[in-house]
């Protein structure tokens, strides 16, 4: 039976615009959403602020966090919002400002908005990092390879001559004019001048993953998880699953990625129960577990893949510390499943699976569960 639920007041206004995504940051206690093609930050009095904007306009997003940074993908494209990074050493020379910062991804161009002190005022920069030719590397420099050209940067230390790899270093020269920039420092400028050393913040730091030198090769995602320091995603149109690197969402390595194989099926929506990974795909589910193997440490937990899968890629939802759905068989018919012991079991009534089955498509159902009056 469906059962109505009391009535809510209204807390904030975002437009007319319907909301496309919602996530809660537990770190500020703030919560963050997708309206239209803005990035919306709501505070516990109801103020609001605009805090980036997706290059989409329409349908939904799926959004995790990691603790300190969010993240945000809608298919093609995926965003991170850093509300604040953690203090940065700067030194700076005359007008010039380096920054050291451990893989920040920032290119030419890039607006930062900076906290800073008496030294470096705080207000908005463009970044300039300095482009270094093939034949002028530093041994034991870490750097980001931002064109090929003709070089292959593979003799000096690459594990692959493509645009976003980092490397360190182990010669002067690749053999080409390609180009690399420094992968720990970025640079700058002031209307200040003298030497000054000190620390600084970038805050509300939203971008686009492609638009960072190691995100180059992040394939797009319909749906996004965290779990055990990754952020996972499905690459669309594929069974493959992709893990970025440990607490960092601009760097997805193009090796770091494994597939969906136990059915034919693509890879729909990725999930997490109870610190396993879950692939759904259209006709199928599996568990993958994290076994700590090196380069890839996620594997398949034999015994789990069984052919259910997924009808609506937002119907996943999470209540009473179980995994619900909106499903499907090989043999047809759509049901709610939650899951026990990997294996889907149907929980919603044979009147509401005639209901679910009389809608001529299924695909756009969204779920989400709450808490009321002590039940979930």
């Amino acid at each position: 039976a469906a059962y109505g639920t009391p009535g809510l007041k209204p807390f904030v206004e975002l437009g007319n615009f319907p909301c496309r995504g919602i996530w809660w940051y537990q770190p500020i206690n703030f919560l963050y959403v997708v309206a239209f093609d803005q990035l919306i930050e709501v505070r516990q009095d109801g103020t609001t602020y605009v805090r980036g904007t997706l290059s989409s306009t329409q349908g939904t997003v799926s959004m995790a966090d990691n603790g300190l940074q969010i993240i945000i993908v809608d298919g093609e494209n995926g965003y991170i919002f850093q509300k604040t990074t953690p203090a940065l050493s700067y030194s700076r020379t005359a007008s010039t400002v380096t920054v050291t910062e451990t893989l920040h991804t920032r290119k030419n161009g890039d607006i930062v908005e900076i906290s800073g002190d008496s030294n470096v005022p705080s207000g908005n920069y463009t970044v300039s990092n300095p482009t270094i030719n093939d034949g002028s590397l530093v041994v034991g420099t870490e750097y980001v390879i931002t064109s090929v050209g003709t070089s292959n940067f593979i003799t000096v230390g690459a594990s692959l001559n493509d645009v976003g790899v980092v490397f360190t270093a182990t010669g002067a020269s690749a053999g080409g004019n390609g180009t690399v920039v420094p992968a720990n420092t970025w640079q700058f400028t002031t209307t200040a001048s003298g030497t000054a050393t000190g620390t600084l913040e970038v805050v509300n730091n939203f971008r686009n993953i492609k638009n960072t030198y190691t995100g180059v090769n992040f394939p797009g995602a319909n749906t996004v998880v965290f779990i055990d320091s990754y952020f996972v995603i499905n690459n669309p149109g594929t069974k493959q699953f992709w893990l970025s690197a440990s607490y960092d969402g601009f760097y997805w390595d193009p090796l770091m990625y494994a597939s969906k194989e136990a059915y034919t099926d693509n890879l729909t929506a990725v999930a997490v129960d109870n610190g396993n990974l879950v692939l759904l795909g259209e006709i199928s589910q599996e568990y993958w577990q994290d076994a700590g193997d090196y380069p890839f440490p996620f594997v398949r937990i034999a015994g789990s893949p069984v052919d259910t899968g997924l009808a609506a890629r937002f119907s996943v939802a999470r209540c009473a510390g179980r995994l619900f759905y909106l499903g499907k068989s090989r043999r047809g018919g759509i049901s709610v499943f939650t899951v026990e012991n990997y294996i889907p079991v149907p929980v919603s009534t044979p009147d509401l699976d005639y209901l679910l089955n009389q809608y001529d498509n299924v695909s756009d159902a969204i779920a989400f569960s709450y808490r009321q009056n002590g039940h979930d």
